[in-house]
């Protein structure tokens, strides 16, 4: 073959595989940048329209599923916390759709207050039918959970899956099935449930209240540093399944870096929840802290071509730092506030 020729096919390639690592850096860079508050909305003042429920539309072969979950919903949620459901589940219809994406089990479309479902609809119906019971489509912005979609914006994802995964398996745990991002995302909205309240965290996602839940981690975080947090959740729930690819090495450092972060804003957040009861020792305030860092995982495993592989986001050192940081920011807490009850006395 002509050297020419088989400089220039050379060429071809080394261009095509750099453009498409510029092209992949773009997206990463692009998609990781944080959100703004000021484009979140407040939450929607709904009317509840049906003083009763009909679900005679919905199919034979699901009706036993919309059943059972109207009769659990009704059970363990406050009903005024149930506008959206009753609004929704009497105009809601299911079908079947062989075309959904192998990824997607099933997806819930709230301009049309359906969902469209897969085979082994007994594993995604229920999740979908949380989505149904949270959503409300107004002004061309579809409110869903704890997440916004005004196209192309869109924010909140990623708590909202999890968040929507972790009542599947609390309220529907023999149905409960999930992906590598989900369960990610399910374990780490439920620390975030642990920071708000349970009952408090639920009413806020039956009625879209995103905003609301930012002002409950205001609390224990900054508004920059929240609006990271759900940001760095929104990149997970669409790439963190990406660790079961090979040469996907920018993606692998970003994925890593994001779940540092998240690991970071969940022990500075219940570190200031600790500090707000005031009623800790330091040492006892330190050794609660500790016991945290060490409950949540710094790792995450995947199984690739059959074999288990680990990926350390969180090293030894990164935590040994992690935990000086902490304790200087609870000692000198410690030392304002018995600086204060001093010139308090002397008063």
């Amino acid at each position: 073959m002509n050297f020419e020729i088989i400089m220039h096919i050379t060429n071809l390639i080394v261009s095509t595989y750099v453009c498409k690592i510029l092209t992949e850096k773009f997206i990463v860079d692009k998609t990781l940048q944080p959100r703004i508050v000021s484009k979140i909305l407040k939450k929607p003042n709904r009317i509840s329209i049906y003083n009763d429920i009909n679900i005679s539309k919905i199919e034979l072969k699901y009706k036993k599923y919309v059943t059972n979950f109207i009769k659990e919903i009704i059970k363990n949620f406050d009903s005024a916390d149930l506008t959206n459901f009753y609004n929704n589940v009497n105009k809601l219809d299911i079908k079947y759709n062989l075309k959904l994406k192998d990824n997607i089990g099933g997806r819930y479309l709230s301009l049309k207050d359906k969902i469209e479902i897969k085979d082994e609809y007994d594993k995604y119906i229920y999740h979908e039918l949380f989505h149904m019971a949270s959503s409300y489509f107004i002004n061309n912005i579809d409110y869903s959970g704890f997440e916004q979609i005004k196209r192309p914006f869109v924010i909140g994802k990623g708590i909202n899956e999890g968040y929507t995964e972790l009542l599947t398996n609390r309220y529907f745990p023999k149905e409960f099935s999930s992906s590598n991002s989900y369960y990610y995302a399910m374990k780490t909205m439920q620390e975030i449930e642990n920071l708000v309240d349970k009952n408090k965290m639920q009413s806020l996602y039956l009625n879209a209240n995103l905003l609301g839940l930012i002002d409950e981690l205001k609390k224990y975080n900054s508004e920059e540093q929240i609006m990271k947090f759900i940001t760095n959740m929104d990149f997970l729930i669409n790439y963190l399944d990406y660790l079961r690819k090979k040469n996907t090495f920018i993606y692998k450092n970003a994925i890593l870096k994001t779940l540092k972060e998240i690991n970071i804003f969940l022990f500075d957040c219940y570190a200031e929840k600790l500090l707000t009861k005031s009623t800790f020792s330091y040492s006892e305030t330190m050794n609660k802290i500790y016991d945290y860092i060490e409950k949540i995982p710094n790792a995450i495993e995947f199984t690739n071509y059959g074999f288990p592989e680990e990926y350390e986001y969180m090293t030894e050192d990164d935590i040994r730092n992690y935990i000086l940081n902490i304790k200087k920011h609870v000692y000198q807490y410690y030392l304002n506030k018995n600086s204060k009850q001093e010139n308090h006395k002397e008063r």
